[in-house]
């Protein structure tokens, strides 16, 4: 049997956002106990690289080695999207992004799946890279993307607000109907946010994990099935935790793609 290999342009070719952005629904409405085991995934982290091992079931053969980093990466900004989806005001347009990198970038295209945006303000550390990133983002999603120094003046005309990694948001007065993001929790190892912000939100999960010491007051498979629902006049805050039955999601939907993809290395490792 061939193993597939697929690096993190490789998982990114054989990746289509939309069709996984449903699959990801789905499975979140249907619960982890619904969902089809034809495989399993097993991360390895090492540190330096994140390989996903895609193993099939019951026979425990490798279907595929692939990069994690792109994957999970993915993953997470699709969740987050969905969350978006169900939880910001259906007038919600412009964004507030605190963080670059990657995860911010990619944060927007997938935010673009699930709304059309008017608007983003993005706050960075570096300000020569804040400029750059802000012009690149604009040239390539055709929204205007205005560079911001201070996490405040971005979040003030935000409807969606999201904490991509290495800037805290400050205790602010937010509009009752502004969403709050967390695409990866794990990444903030103290509350990005202020009590005071954290206590007033409703925090929904894509797991039951708490963070910060926070409790999650709804899964949001709860309110992507319509059995948990947003309390009137408050702010919404979707922590993400990436569960790992999500990452088999993700990884299911990349080896699927990747079937047809001639260019890919193969390994037989029962040679």
């Amino acid at each position: 049997m061939l193993t597939l290999v697929l690096t993190r342009t490789d998982v990114a070719r054989n990746t289509e956002a939309l069709t996984l952005l449903g699959e990801l629904r789905q499975a979140l409405i249907q619960g982890e106990a619904a969902l089809q085991r034809n495989a399993e995934a097993v991360t390895v982290d090492t540190g330096a690289r994140s390989m996903l091992h895609l193993h099939e079931r019951p026979s425990g053969k490798l279907l595929a080695v692939m990069d994690a980093t792109q994957l999970l990466r993915v993953r997470a900004q699709l969740v987050a999207a969905l969350a978006v989806e169900a939880l910001a005001s259906p007038e919600a347009r412009r964004v507030a992004l605190l963080g670059g990198g990657p995860l911010a970038s990619g944060m927007l295209k997938a935010l673009r799946l699930v709304r059309s945006l008017r608007e983003v303000w993005l706050v960075m550390e570096d300000p020569a890279q804040l400029l750059l990133q802000a012009t690149w983002l604009q040239t390539t999603l055709k929204t205007p993307v205005r560079p911001v120094d201070a996490p405040a003046d971005a979040v003030a005309n935000a409807d969606v607000v999201v904490l991509a990694g290495g800037i805290a948001l400050p205790e602010v007065a937010l509009w009752p109907s502004v969403h709050l993001s967390v695409p990866d929790a794990r990444a903030f190892p103290q509350a990005p946010l202020t009590a005071g912000v954290l206590a007033k939100a409703w925090r929904v999960g894509d797991s039951e994990a708490p963070f910060w010491g926070q409790p999650i007051q709804a899964p949001l498979s709860a309110v992507l099935a319509g059995s948990a629902q947003r309390p009137p006049g408050v702010n919404t805050l979707f922590l993400g935790s990436g569960p790992p039955w999500l990452d088999l999601v993700a990884a299911w939907h990349v080896y699927q793609g990747a079937l047809a993809d001639e260019a890919l290395t193969r390994i037989d490792f029962e040679a």
